[in-house]
Order: C-alpha cells, then sequence, then structure tokens
C-alpha cells in the first residue's frame, strides 16, 4: 500500500513538469515539497505528452491527486461549485445502489419468506410415561 502511494507521487511529480509553472505556482511549495520527498525514486515514469491522460497507465491514486490539485487550485469558483455537485450526485447513487444491496429489511424478508416456503419435518419423539412403562414391565414379565 505504501508502495504504491510512493509511485502515484512519482508521476505526479512527472506530470507536474509538463504542467505550466503558472499552474504549477499555485499548489502550495510544502505540497510540491512533500510530494518531491516522499516519492519512489527508483521509480522510472512512462508519460507520452501527447495522449491524454485517461489513456495513459497510471494509477488510481495519481489521478486522484490530480483531481484534487485541479479542484483545490486550479479551478475557478463556479467549476468547483459544478465539480462538487457532480461528486455529491455520484456519491448519493453509490450510496442509494449499496443501501439497496445490502438493506437489512429486504435480507430479513426474503429469509422469512424462505422460512415460509419451508416445509417443517421434524421428527417426534414419543415419551412413555410412568404407567406404560409399568405395564409394558408386567407384561413382560409374563409372557
Amino acid at each position: 500500500m505504501r508502495n504504491s502511494l510512493q509511485i502515484a507521487y512519482a508521476e505526479v511529480d512527472k506530470i507536474l513538469e509538463y504542467i505550466p509553472r503558472a499552474r504549477v505556482s499555485q499548489i502550495p511549495l510544502s505540497i510540491r515539497e512533500m510530494i518531491k520527498a516522499r516519492k519512489q525514486k527508483d521509480y522510472r515514469v512512462n508519460i507520452n505528452i501527447e495522449k491524454p491522460l485517461e489513456e495513459q497507465d497510471l494509477q488510481r491514486k495519481t489521478l486522484v491527486l490530480l483531481a484534487i490539485f485541479h479542484l483545490e487550485y486550479w479551478s475557478r469558483s463556479e467549476q468547483r461549485e459544478e465539480l462538487l455537485n457532480l461528486h455529491w450526485k455520484y456519491e448519493k447513487e453509490k450510496q442509494e445502489m449499496q443501501r439497496r444491496l445490502y438493506d437489512t429489511d429486504e435480507i430479513f424478508e426474503e429469509r422469512k419468506e424462505q422460512r415460509n416456503t419451508q416445509t417443517s419435518t421434524a421428527m417426534i419423539v414419543y415419551k412413555e410415561n410412568i404407567f406404560q412403562k409399568l405395564w409394558h414391565r408386567l407384561k413382560s414379565l409374563f409372557a
């Protein structure tokens, strides 16, 4: 897990080299230094600047970091609000899908239906009372 984050930092650092300095300077220096310090030094990043980012073989964490930079530092207030609304819309849809998938009411209802449709075939254990036991013993003595 740690290694993948270091690789993501290396990829972000390489991508920031291709972004205009005016944009990169909008990211706080402390964050840029942290990325440089924590990146995996021996990882060789292959970026083809002629391809869009979506077609590159980048880690998901790299794309997340770039999306955060875009949201926090590069987008205007209208864009930011639109992106946040879009994010919350997808998050609500995801939670709704999860809720429907793991809805406890539906799970318990399905179990009730399964119990109702199953037939009960339990064995009945017959126990003799004391008088019947005595009667059978007497019968076995005289037989």
